[in-house]
C-alpha cells in the first residue's frame, strides 16, 4: 500500500506543520492571506464538484497542490490568530494603567520574589473600566507579601509593565521567545505600593480543583515516608512537579541520558495507558466490552492529567493517548501513526505553538521512532530466558527511541549521553516500579498504614534510582559536551531517515540519488561552518549583572578578561559565557584578571594587554580598543588617540570636551557594572561628541567582527 494511502491523516498535517513554522519563524501577519486561503477552498470545492468521478484520479496532483497551499495558508493564519499581541484589546496598548488580574497558575519561589503568570482581564482609565486579555509574567517581591498568591485570587496593581528582554549572551536561551509562544510578551516587578489583593478565590472550576488533587496528593506523599530528595523525584515522576528538582539532580540525570523520566512526558501516559490497557483485556471478550475498555482507559488518563494539575505535558500525552485508544475502536484498528497524526493535528489546531514545545516534539517523535523501528530492532536477536528477552526488548526501545530524537537532543542541549543504554535499562522499569507504587500510595491514602509501607518502598525504590544514575554519571567521559548542531544538521538527519525508509520500502535509485545530494549538502554545510569558526576575529562585551567580561576570540580560542568574583565562580561562567561556547565555536580560553593591569601577550589571539594612564588597553593587529575604569588616578597625558572601542566600566566618567581631546572612537561600550546615573550622563556625553553609544545592560552582550569596528 503506498504511503499516502496508509497515512493519509499524516500528508495533511506535514504541510499545515509547515505552515506553522513558517509564520512563527518569519513573522508573517499579510490580512491578504485569510483572502487568500478561502479562495483556495473555493477552487477545491469547484473542482471537486465540475469533476466529481475525476478528482481522485484524472489531473488529481493539481487537486493536491491546491489541498498543500489550503493547508499551508490554514497554519499560517492559526498562527496569526493566536498571536494575541495583535490584538488591540491586548493590555499593553493601554499603558502603565490600573489593571485588575488573577493569578492564572500555581507561584513559583525565586530568591527574592514569586514568580507568577497572571491573567490580565481588565484597564481602568480614570472612572471607566474596559476588558482587556493577556498573560503578564509578575514578580512579587517578597517582603511585600503577607501570604502567597493563589491560584484565582483577584489584584489590582499599577506599575510599568516591559516587554521580556531578549538573550543577554550569544548562545543563551531565548526566554523571550520562549515566553512568546506561551502567549506571554511582557513582565512586571511588583512592589508592595504597586498591587492590592481584592479577592481571595473561593469558587470551584476544573483548573482549581486539579491544583488542590495535586497539593492533596502532595500532602499524601509527604506524610508517606518521602522526603527531601526522593520527595522531589516523587513528585517529578508521578505530579509533574519538576520544579521541585535541584540543579544537581537534573545535571545527573541528563549527564545520564535519563532526564525525560523526571517530569510528566508522553512515556510516563503511555506507561500508565499500557498498563490500563492491561488489566483491563478481559473486557475484550464482552459484547461491547471494546467500547467500555477503552472509555475506561480515556478517562482514567484524562483523571491521571487532573491529578498532575492540569500540566500542558500532562494535557499533551493525555490527548496524545486518548487519539490512540480511539483509533483501537473500529472494526480495522486505525494505524497508530494515523492516530498520533490526529492527535497532532487537534493540539496543532488548538495551539499551533506547541510545534516549538521542545516535550511536543520528543513524545511525539521518540513513539512514532519506537513505532517504526522497534519491530525491526527486537526481531534482529531472540532468546529462550524470559528476563534476557526483556531486557533485549528494552534496550531495542532505547536504541530506537534515541536515534530519532539525537538530532533534537544535540540541537537544544549539545550533548551526548554515551552511557544512555545502560542507564535507560536501569532507569526505565525502576520508573515503572516508581509510578506503580507510587500510584498505589495515593490510591491508598485512606489506609495510613498501607500508604506509609508503600510510600517506604517507593523511596527505596528512588534511592537505588540516583544511586545506580549517580553512579553512571561519575564514569569517565559519561558525556561528550558542546557538540556543535544547528538546525540543518537536524533537517538532514531526518531526510536521511526518510529517505532511507522510503528505499526500504519502494526499492527506487532515485532514493539512493538524494541520499547522496542530501549527505553532499550536509558535508558542504559543516565544511562552511569549520572553515567560518577557524577565520572568525571578534569582540564581545559579554553581560553580567554588577560585573565586567570582555572577550577577544581568534579561531576556536578566546582570550577572556574579566573581574576575578566571574573567574573564580565556574557556575557564572557556565551560564554566562560557556553558553556561547558552540554559538562562537570556542573550544579554549586563556584567563585574565582585567583589575592585572601588567603587560600581558597572548598568542592564541594575537594580542597585546597593556595599560597606561590608568587605561587597559587591548591591540590587536592594527586595532586598539581602551578600558576605563572608575576614576583614573592621573591626568591622562596621551595624544589625541584613535580607538576602535571604548569599554566603560565601574561608573568611569570622562567630560564630553576631554572625551573629544584625548580620542577618536568609533563606538563607546558601557557594561553592566554601570549604574543607570553613569548610563545617563553617557548618553548625554556621547550626543554632545556625536560618538555612537552602546549599552550592555539594556541590548545584551555587544559582539562584533573586528574589521566591523573599523
Amino acid at each position: 500500500m503506498h504511503l499516502r494511502h496508509q497515512y493519509p491523516i499524516l500528508r495533511l498535517l506535514s504541510p499545515f506543520i509547515v505552515g506553522i513554522i513558517a509564520a512563527i519563524y518569519s513573522d508573517i501577519n499579510a490580512k491578504f492571506l485569510i483572502q487568500l486561503m478561502m479562495i483556495t477552498l473555493v477552487c477545491m470545492t469547484f473542482w471537486i464538484i465540475k469533476n466529481p468521478r475525476k478528482a481522485n484520479y484524472s489531473n488529481r496532483w493539481f487537486f493536491g497542490v491546491l489541498g498543500n497551499v489550503f493547508l499551508v495558508l490554514m497554519g499560517i493564519n492559526i498562527v496569526n490568530l493566536n498571536k494575541i499581541n495583535h490584538d488591540p484589546l491586548h493590555f499593553s496598548n493601554f499603558g502603565n494603567e490600573k489593571f485588575l488580574a488573577t493569578v492564572a497558575d500555581l507561584p513559583r519561589e525565586k530568591e527574592h520574589s514569586w514568580k507568577v503568570i497572571l491573567n490580565v482581564n481588565t484597564v481602568i482609565i480614570g472612572n471607566r473600566s474596559k476588558a482587556v486579555r493577556g498573560k503578564l509574567l509578575t514578580y512579587f517581591a517578597k517582603d511585600s507579601l503577607l501570604k502567597i498568591p493563589c491560584y484565582g485570587d483577584l489584584f489590582i496593581f499599577q506599575a510599568k509593565i516591559i516587554p521580556v528582554p531578549l538573550p543577554q549572551n550569544p548562545g543563551s536561551f531565548n526566554y523571550k521567545r520562549y515566553l512568546e509562544h506561551t502567549g506571554i510578551y511582557h513582565q512586571v516587578y511588583l512592589r508592595r505600593s504597586e498591587w492590592k489583593l481584592l479577592k481571595s478565590y473561593s469558587g470551584l472550576s476544573l483548573k482549581s480543583l486539579s491544583l488542590r488533587i495535586r497539593a492533596y496528593s502532595m500532602g499524601v506523599l509527604q506524610r508517606s515516608n518521602l522526603d527531601g530528595k526522593e520527595l522531589a523525584i516523587a513528585s517529578a515522576l508521578l505530579l509533574g512537579q519538576d520544579e521541585v528538582l535541584d540543579s544537581d539532580t537534573r545535571s545527573e540525570f541528563s549527564s545520564a541520558g535519563v532526564v525525560h523520566i523526571l517530569g510528566i512526558s508522553g512515556l510516563h501516559v503511555g506507561i500508565i495507558y499500557l498498563v490500563l490497557n492491561f488489566f483491563l483485556r478481559f473486557l475484550d471478550k464482552r459484547r461491547n466490552g471494546l467500547i467500555a475498555k477503552q472509555a475506561l482507559v480515556i478517562l482514567l488518563i484524562w483523571f491521571y492529567a487532573l491529578v498532575t494539575g492540569l500540566s500542558p505535558a500532562a494535557l499533551r500525552s493525555a490527548a496524545m493517548f486518548s487519539f490512540v485508544s480511539l483509533g483501537n475502536l473500529g472494526k480495522r484498528n486505525v494505524h497508530i501513526i494515523n492516530s498520533l497524526a490526529t492527535s497532532a493535528l487537534v493540539l496543532l489546531l488548538y495551539d499551533p505553538f506547541l510545534v516549538t514545545n521542545i516535550g511536543f516534539q520528543f513524545s511525539y517523535i521518540a513513539v512514532i521512532g519506537i513505532i517504526l523501528f522497534h519491530p525491526t530492532l527486537y526481531g534482529i536477536w531472540q532468546s529462550r530466558f524470559w528476563l534476557l528477552n526483556q531486557a533485549w526488548n528494552l534496550t531495542a526501545m532505547s536504541l530506537a527511541a534515541q536515534f530519532v530524537t539525537l538530532p533534537i537532543t544535540l540541537y537544544y542541549f549539545h550533548q551526548f549521553p554515551v552511557y544512555f543504554l545502560p542507564a535507560n535499562l536501569i532507569a526505565i522499569p525502576l520508573s515503572n516500579l516508581i509510578i506503580y507504587t507510587g500510584m498505589a500510595v495515593l490510591g491508598t491514602s485512606f489506609l495510613p498504614l498501607l500508604s506509609y509501607w508503600l510510600g517506604s518502598l517507593t523511596s527505596l525504590l528512588i534511592r537505588i534510582l540516583g544511586i545506580s544514575i549517580h553512579f553512571i554519571e561519575r564514569f569517565p567521559l559519561s558525556v561528550i559536551r558542546d557538540i556543535p548542531y544547528d538546525l540543518p544538521n537536524v533537517l538532514s538527519y531526518y531526510l536521511l531517515i526518510g529517505i532511507c525508509i522510503l528505499y526500504i520500502k519502494f526499492r527506487k535509485k532515485s532514493y539512493i540519488y538524494s541520499a547522496s545530494f542530501v549527505i553532499l549538502a550536509l558535508v558542504s554545510w559543516n565544511t562552511y561552518q569549520k572553515i567560518r569558526i577557524a577565520t572568525q576575529e571578534k569582540f564581545v562585551v559579554y553581560s553580567f549583572n554588577k560585573y565586567s567580561a570582555l572577550g577577544l576570540i581568534s579561531g576556536s580560542k578566546c582570550l577572556l578578561l574579566a573581574d576575578s568574583a566571574i573567574l573564580l565562580n565556574t557556575r557564572l561562567k557556565a551560564l554566562n559565557i560557556h553558553s556561547s561556547d558552540v554559538y562562537l565555536g570556542i573550544q579554549t580560553y586563556n584567563e585574565l584578571s582585567i583589575s592585572n593591569y601588567s603587560s600581558v601577550v597572548d598568542r592564541s589571539v594575537s594580542a597585546i594587554v597593556y595599560s597606561q594612564d590608568s587605561v587597559l588597553y587591548l591591540r590587536k593587529s592594527k586595532f586598539l580598543i581602551a578600558i576605563i575604569s572608575g576614576h583614573p588616578s592621573r591626568k591622562i597625558t596621551i595624544p589625541t588617540m584613535q580607538l576602535d572601542a571604548l569599554v566603560v566600566r565601574n561608573n568611569a566618567i570622562i567630560p564630553a570636551k576631554e572625551l573629544v581631546n584625548f580620542y577618536k572612537i568609533k563606538v563607546v561600550i558601557l557594561d553592566t557594572s554601570n549604574n543607570y546615573a553613569t548610563i545617563k550622563k553617557w548618553r548625554e556625553t556621547c550626543w554632545v561628541a556625536g560618538i555612537q553609544l552602546y549599552d550592555v545592560r539594556s541590548s545584551g552582550a555587544y559582539i562584533s567582527d573586528f574589521s566591523n569596528l573599523k
